[in-house]
């Protein structure tokens, strides 16, 4: 099981927080703008934004990123 974000190949947070370049498909800066105005604290700000999501998953048992759509 993969537990961060950064290991997942398909996960576009790498992206998001600038670790990788973003595909043409994805508006990377226009998503982060919900986050901030500065890039360096949207990106902050989303970083806290995912952590969040991800501790209520695990203290509810459940990890959302890892289920497959019609399954």
């Amino acid at each position: 099981m993969i537990e961060r974000l950064e290991d997942r190949p398909w996960s576009r947070y790498r992206a998001m927080v600038g670790e990788a370049n973003a595909p043409d498909w994805l508006d990377a800066d226009g998503m982060l703008s919900q986050f901030g105005r500065e890039r360096k604290s949207a990106i902050e700000a989303y970083r806290r934004f995912v952590k969040d999501g991800q501790r209520a998953a695990q203290s509810s048992g459940s990890d959302p990123a890892s289920r497959v759509v019609g399954r």
